[in-house]
């Protein structure tokens, strides 16, 4: 029987030391820090009944069969799903599959009773998890490579646009809005949010150590830099205006002068990109489906149901 998250489901996950087993969610984080979230982490957030997480435990008496917890990225109308345990009884009665269409469906569902409008997951590609989370409506809307490694010194073409880097401003905002809309293709941007709030709200590099650059041609920005520190490691992000490929370097030559290993989560629209750090000795470390669920809003009032369908 599935449950949604309360006090005293927690407080037995707690009892049994849970949720154990494989987590089937791929968080940007824990790539990055190349070790799994801690279940104290979750009983933590749990506990305190914040409204930007959302647990669902499905129990057989304190048997924990699955359990999935997703949370707000940067905004309430982004969730991510950040962990996914299911029971490793795939072809048994009530076994994994049955149990994450439950689980998968009613955090999408709760997510959107807290003003959610879009639930993100990453899983490893070809994982048991895809097929499920596909079945729930959680479609698949791009790839993802994970590169590690050092990256040499990189020399940037001076005479090339956007040499010269600047950190990212607050009132940068809508200019690095108009940069994700050139380089992201049209059915990526559908599906992960087409307006300045949605796009805002999904935003992954989010942390407090982080770092913004932006090179600029003119009045719009030609190229982008995002670096988050994980301890020793760096996640990096970048995005260049499709008619400035040339602004690549610079960034990337600015990447380089950062201390520490790098690593990158590449989506499959930015093959050059990916190209460029295996040839510079970045080395592969995974491969990841992001799949896209668009959450319909909770109808609150029956006397206007028909108007808002």
């Amino acid at each position: 029987m599935t449950t949604s998250s309360n006090i005293g489901s927690i407080l037995r996950c707690m009892l049994v030391n849970g949720p154990g087993g494989v987590n089937l969610a791929a968080p940007a984080e824990s790539l990055h820090r190349s070790r799994p979230l801690r279940r104290s982490s979750l009983w933590r957030d749990s506990l305190y009944n914040r409204d930007d997480r959302a647990v669902v435990a499905d129990w057989e008496g304190l048997n924990l069969q699955g359990l999935i917890s997703a949370r707000t990225l940067n905004g309430a109308k982004a969730w991510r799903i950040d962990r996914l345990y299911l029971p490793n009884r795939p072809n048994a009665p009530g076994g994994a599959v049955n149990a994450g269409l439950g689980l998968l469906e009613a955090v999408a569902r709760a997510a959107g009773q807290r003003g959610g409008e879009r639930v993100f997951l990453r899983v490893a590609s070809g994982g048991t998890a895809a097929p499920i989370a596909q079945r729930t409506g959680y479609f698949p809307s791009y790839q993802e490579v994970h590169l590690r490694g050092l990256l040499p010194p990189v020399a940037a073409d001076h005479s090339a646009v956007g040499n010269q880097l600047r950190p990212l401003l607050p009132s940068d905002e809508f200019a690095l809005f108009q940069l994700y809309c050139s380089a992201t293709p049209q059915p990526v941007r559908a599906a992960a949010g087409v307006t300045l709030d949605q796009w805002r709200d999904a935003r992954e590099l989010q942390g407090r150590r982080r770092n913004e650059w932006a090179a600029w041609d003119g009045s719009r920005i030609a190229g982008w830099l995002g670096v988050e520190s994980y301890g020793r490691a760096n996640s990096l992000r970048l995005l260049n205006h499709p008619a400035h490929p040339e602004v690549v370097d610079s960034l990337l030559a600015k990447a380089a002068s950062l201390p520490g290993e790098h690593s990158w989560l590449v989506p499959d629209y930015q093959e050059p990109i990916e190209t460029l750090l295996l040839r510079s000795g970045l080395k592969e470390a995974g491969n990841y489906t992001v799949h896209i669920k668009t959450v319909a809003a909770p109808v609150v009032s029956h006397e206007y149901s028909l108007v808002e369908a």
